[in-house]
């Protein structure tokens, strides 16, 4: 690295060097976070807008009382998510070494879109709590057992910058849901906020067909 010249332009150059060169699972991956994540800020979006029309038959204009105590149990419901990706990630590990990634994750996505998809439905608050279960465990999957799909596909001397890539895939999907999701829900999803939600879940069973096409080598966690 000391022998070579260096330049603004340099990371940028290995940046489009890596994607050049980048493993097909890499490729497969990128599918897979793209409906995932699109799913996701969708989620993170609507969920208090759901939770009001779906359990106080309220919005911001009708009855704003109601809406902010939506707002408020909503905040509860997702604390309650990550409570149980605190309690359930660990054991993920396991099943990843006993099974393989690629089941896990795909299980752990179809949980959560389970989950997506009843949750416009509930009516019951409390209910709710059961629902975002789901997406509790999913979430524990999401923040790690994908890259262990992919970790003994990449070469180690490239370790640092494909790790960037797939933060990359991340954002990217992200910035695309930020840019075209109005337009979706108005035209597509009849600007309610519960279809929204059952639009996350069918994304995530999408996530989860791509998971499952995702070819892979022996997974270092075997090894």
């Amino acid at each position: 690295m000391r022998s070579e010249k260096r330049s603004v332009l340099g990371p940028f150059v290995e940046i489009a060097s890596a994607i050049k060169d980048m493993p097909k699972v890499m490729w497969q991956l990128a599918l897979v976070y793209l409906f995932q994540w699109y799913a996701l800020f969708c989620y993170w979006q609507n969920s208090s807008k759901s939770v009001a029309l779906s359990v106080w038959n309220a919005t911001p204009a009708s009855n704003e009382a109601a809406y902010e105590e939506a707002v408020s149990w909503t905040a509860l419901v997702n604390g309650w998510y990550n409570v149980v990706t605190f309690l359930v990630a660990f054991a993920l590990v396991g099943f990843a070494k006993k099974y393989s990634p690629k089941l896990v994750h795909s299980v752990c996505l179809l949980l959560a879109a389970a989950g997506f998809l009843a949750f416009p439905h509930i009516a019951d608050k409390n209910l709710l709590l059961f629902a975002i279960t789901g997406f509790g465990i999913g979430w524990a999957s999401m923040m790690g057992i994908p890259y262990l799909m992919v970790i003994s596909n990449i070469p180690k001397e490239r370790y640092g910058v494909y790790m960037g890539i797939i933060n990359m895939m991340i954002v990217i999907p992200m910035i695309f849901q930020t840019l075209t999701f109005g337009y979706v829900l108005k035209n597509f999803l009849g600007n309610d906020p519960r279809n929204a939600i059952t639009f996350a879940g069918v994304l995530l069973i999408l996530a989860t067909v791509a998971t499952m096409f995702i070819q892979t080598k022996k997974s270092i966690v075997n090894e």
